[in-house]
């Protein structure tokens, strides 16, 4: 029985290198620039109810994704709207707060590769 389960997992990590581990989105293989991380990044509470996220628009990005979080170094969920999906949107406003919470905001870039996205480096934590 322990033969077995030796020549198995041998079997199968000799497969496992012969399958094709090429990547799409590689930038090193495939000679894709990533896009930049967000620069100019401003948070201001505009109302009780309301956050208003702004930042610089980047040439070489085909839209921006916005994460928050309650906490600094907690996890960030990504807040997916339509209206950020466009490299030339400068600000999105966070309709979806509760007054009192004090949320944390990461961004980053991105690119279309063909029919994928390919992300760049997510900024620091910003708050207001």
């Amino acid at each position: 029985m322990k033969n077995i389960i030796i020549l198995t997992a041998l079997v199968l990590i000799l497969c496992s290198c012969a399958l094709d581990r090429s990547n799409p989105l590689d930038p090193v293989v495939n000679d894709i620039e990533v896009p930049k991380e967000v620069i100019g990044i401003n948070i201001s509470h505009s109302s009780s109810y309301e956050i208003e996220i702004s930042w610089a628009s980047q040439d070489d990005a085909d839209g921006y994704y916005i994460y928050r979080c309650l906490s600094i170094n907690g996890l960030y969920a990504r807040i997916d709207d339509d209206t950020i999906n466009s490299g030339d949107k400068e600000s999105f406003t966070d309709k979806n707060i509760i007054p009192g919470n004090w949320y944390y905001y990461k961004m980053s870039a991105y690119r279309w590769v063909g029919d994928r996205r390919l992300e760049g480096w997510r900024s620091g934590p910003k708050t207001w």
